[in-house]
Order: C-alpha cells, then sequence, then structure tokens
C-alpha cells in the first residue's frame, strides 16, 4: 500500500514543459513575501549608502581637480566595491534555491507534475536572474544616477561609457547566478554552495597575481576594468575577451547544472 501511494516522476514532454508554473512560483518567493522589500533595503543601503560616505567622506567640493578625483572614486567603488559585494550578495540569495528543494522534498514532488526536468533549472535561473539584478544592478544605479546628477550636474557619467561598463556588470553578475545555481545541483549543503562560490569570488584577488592570463579568461577582471570604461582610462586589454570568456563560462555552468538535474534520483 506504502508503494502505491509513493510519489512517481512523470516525464513530461519537451523541457518547457510546466516551465510557465515554475517562473510563477519562483518570481512568487521573491514577491508574494517581504523578501524583495528586505532585499532592496539592503543593496540600495549598502551599495548607495557605501557611496555617500565616500562622497562626504572628506568634505564634497564641486570645483577643479578634486571634483574629479571624487568622481573618480565613486565610480571606482560602485563597479568595483559594488561588484563585489553585489555577487556575494548573488550567492547568499541563491546558495538555497536547489539545495532547499532537494533536502526538503519539494523537487520530487514538483517532478511528480508534468514538469521537465530542464524546466525546474531554466526558472531557478531565469527568475533568480531577473530579480537580483533588479534589486542589485538596477534600482542602486539609479540611485547612483541621481546621486551623480545632484552632486555633479548633468552629463556624469556619460551615457554611452556607463551603459557600456553596466553591460560589464550584469555579465559579471549573470555568471555569479548560473555559477551559483550550479553548485546548488552538485552540492547537497547551503555551507558548500556558498562557500564555494565566495570562495571562487574571492580567488579573483590572489589568482590573477600568479598567471594574469586569468583576467582575460574568467568574470575577475570585469569589474576591475569596468571603472576604467567609464573613466577613458587604458585598459590592459579589450574588454570583449573578459565578457566573452565569461559568456562562455556562464553557458557551461548552465549546461553542468541541467545535466547533473537530469541525474538526480528522486
Amino acid at each position: 500500500m506504502a508503494a502505491e501511494q509513493a510519489l512517481v516522476p512523470v516525464r513530461a514532454l519537451g523541457w518547457t514543459a510546466g516551465l510557465g508554473n515554475m517562473l510563477d512560483k519562483e518570481y512568487g518567493t521573491w514577491f508574494r513575501t517581504r523578501r524583495w522589500l528586505v532585499h532592496l533595503l539592503l543593496w540600495v543601503g549598502v551599495i548607495n549608502g557605501f557611496l555617500l560616505l565616500v562622497y562626504f567622506g572628506d568634505g564634497p567640493s564641486k570645483s577643479g581637480h578634486h571634483s574629479w578625483q571624487k568622481y573618480s572614486e565613486l565610480i571606482e567603488v560602485f563597479f568595483r566595491v559594488g561588484g563585489l559585494f553585489g555577487s556575494i550578495g548573488v550567492i547568499t540569495a541563491l546558495q538555497g534555491a536547489v539545495v532547499r528543494e532537494r533536502t526538503m522534498g519539494t523537487a520530487a514532488w514538483l517532478l511528480t507534475k508534468p514538469l521537465a526536468r530542464p524546466a525546474f533549472v531554466v526558472s531557478k535561473l531565469v527568475a533568480n536572474a531577473v530579480t537580483v539584478l533588479l534589486f542589485i544592478v538596477v534600482i542602486p544605479t539609479v540611485g547612483l544616477l541621481i546621486q551623480m546628477r545632484l552632486a555633479f550636474g548633468p552629463g556624469y557619467p556619460p551615457a554611452l561609457p556607463f551603459l557600456a561598463a553596466m553591460g560589464v556588470l550584469v555579465v559579471h553578475q549573470l555568471f555569479y547566478v548560473a555559477f551559483t545555481v550550479m553548485l546548488g545541483t552538485l552540492f547537497s549543503a547551503r555551507g558548500a554552495v556558498s562557500g564555494t562560490g565566495i570562495g571562487f569570488l574571492i580567488s579573483g584577488n590572489i589568482v590573477p597575481n600568479l598567471w594574469p592570463p586569468s583576467l582575460m579568461l574568467t568574470p575577475w577582471g570585469l569589474t576591475q576594468f569596468a571603472p576604467g570604461m567609464v573613466l577613458h582610462g587604458k585598459l590592459p586589454f579589450p574588454v570583449w575577451m573578459p565578457v566573452a570568456g565569461t559568456l562562455v563560462l556562464t553557458a557551461i555552468c548552465v549546461a553542468v547544472a541541467v545535466w547533473r538535474f537530469e541525474l538526480e534520483e528522486f
């Protein structure tokens, strides 16, 4: 009798089967709870609040060399510090996205419905990518633009270089979304997911010193080069190289996540 009542996975037709329902569920975990408000206040407070501290650190000035120095500092802080803290935020926010479903048995229950396993993983990637980019990149960027306008007037930062640098930052954060979701399919504990993700992030401060070409192949160089794109600084090599390398690594993470979840036994 118990065997008859056991959950039996359903083989759905097509990899998109159940994707719409899963996306609705994933967005609901953000916007049908207070989670969105917590992250909104957290990241505006951390990133834009830190920019205010930098600007008023030794008193604001709107003239001459000191004004340019302040402007440069704010751009550097936004992309370097904001990129670092933002990536940590992505990892911590998504460390349980897959692990929680697996350990609680929710994933096994969902797969008794007409839900394809690739759709399960893709829904995690899409919904969380959209959400974390909104709260960690888009809204703090709007805050930065308002702060720049109030501090330096119109024209700061220049539109096209800034948009290009923002594209680089988006690629950077998308990698950590895919990387964290992939880790969730490989490990069964949140600590292992967050520890590996943050360890990889921090390695970007060490490995390039031992092997400089790693900056051309990984996301480690993206937040370092983005400020130079806005400030018209010289870059050590074309920025498309780390962007292309990061996109390839992101695609590999997605492929591994789908492959590993296909092998999961429930």
